[in-house]
């Protein structure tokens, strides 16, 4: 697996799990994994771009997560 996806896959699983998140039989628990995943991709490329503050990263984020139910 390449370096940044390993790390993502770390990250994202850490997230979840520290949310108390457990692995379940049906797919939610991989869905979960990669709606996180693209939301942190996109506010990292929107933070390396210097399209917004760090407060108006971090809003993307949190209203991202409350779209999908995070």
């Amino acid at each position: 697996m390449a370096p940044t996806l390993n790390h993502v896959e770390r990250l994202t699983s850490a997230l979840l799990a520290h949310a108390g998140d457990v692995p379940a039989v049906d797919m939610t628990w991989y869905t979960k994994r990669m709606l996180l995943g693209g939301v942190l991709g996109l506010a990292e490329v929107q933070w390396a771009s210097n399209e917004g503050s760090l407060e108006e990263v971090l809003a993307f984020v949190a209203t991202s997560l409350d779209k999908v139910g995070m």
